[in-house]
C-alpha cells in the first residue's frame, strides 16, 4: 500500500480523481497543511514502513527554492526514505497550478477560452485566480469544480508532469529521468 500525504481535503479529493484508474493500491492521507503533512508523512514511513508520497504546495514559484524545499525535506525523512520509499512532489506554487498548466478543463467550466494573461496569472497565484474565475461558472467553488470534471479533462490533468510522477510511484514504476 502506498500513502499520500496531502495539505488539505480539496488536494486529496483532486489527487483521488486523477488516480482512480492508477494501478496500485494507495490511501490518500488529509494532513490539515503543509507542518502536519511532514510528521504524518514521516510517522508512516518509520512506523508503517510502507511507501510514502509528500505532496505539498511549495508557495513560491523560484526553481532555487524549490528545490532547497524538496532538499530539506527529503534531509528530514532521512535513511528511512531511500529504504521504504518516499517521493516529495512540490506543487510549484500550489496544487491548483494544475488547471494553468493544462487549462483545457478550466476553459470548458468557464464555458470560454481563457486569456493568455489569466493563465499567466494562474501559474503564479493559481488558488486566487481560479477562484476568481469559478466565481462566475455554474460550478461557483473549486469542490464543486472538480466534481464535474469529466472522463476526458481527468485524462488531461492526469498528463500534468507532477501527476505523472505521482502516478509512476504509486504503480511501484521507476521514476522517470530528466535531462540535466
Amino acid at each position: 500500500m502506498t500513502h499520500i500525504v496531502v495539505e488539505g481535503a480539496f488536494d486529496a479529493d483532486l489527487i483521488h480523481k486523477l488516480l482512480v484508474d492508477c494501478k496500485g493500491r494507495f490511501s490518500i492521507v488529509v494532513a490539515h497543511g503543509k507542518n502536519a503533512a511532514r510528521p504524518i508523512a514521516r510517522k508512516i514511513l518509520l512506523q508503517r514502513r510502507e511507501p510514502t508520497a509528500l505532496i505539498v504546495d511549495a508557495d513560491t514559484t523560484e526553481p532555487q527554492e524549490v528545490r532547497q524545499q524538496v532538499r530539506e525535506l527529503h534531509d528530514y525523512f532521512g535513511a528511512a526514505a531511500d529504504k521504504v520509499g518516499l517521493t516529495v512532489i512540490a506543487m510549484v506554487p500550489e496544487m491548483e497550478v494544475i488547471f494553468f498548466d493544462r487549462p483545457t478543463a478550466l476553459a470548458n467550466h468557464a464555458g470560454r477560452p481563457l486569456d493568455p494573461a489569466l493563465v499567466a496569472a494562474g501559474r503564479v497565484a493559481p488558488k486566487a485566480v481560479l477562484d476568481q474565475v469559478l466565481r462566475n461558472s455554474p460550478d461557483h467553488d473549486r469542490t464543486g469544480f472538480i466534481g464535474r470534471l469529466t472522463g476526458a479533462e481527468l485524462v488531461d490533468l492526469a498528463s500534468h508532469p507532477q501527476v505523472q510522477e505521482l502516478r509512476r510511484f504509486v504503480a511501484g514504476l521507476p521514476a522517470a529521468r530528466t535531462a540535466g
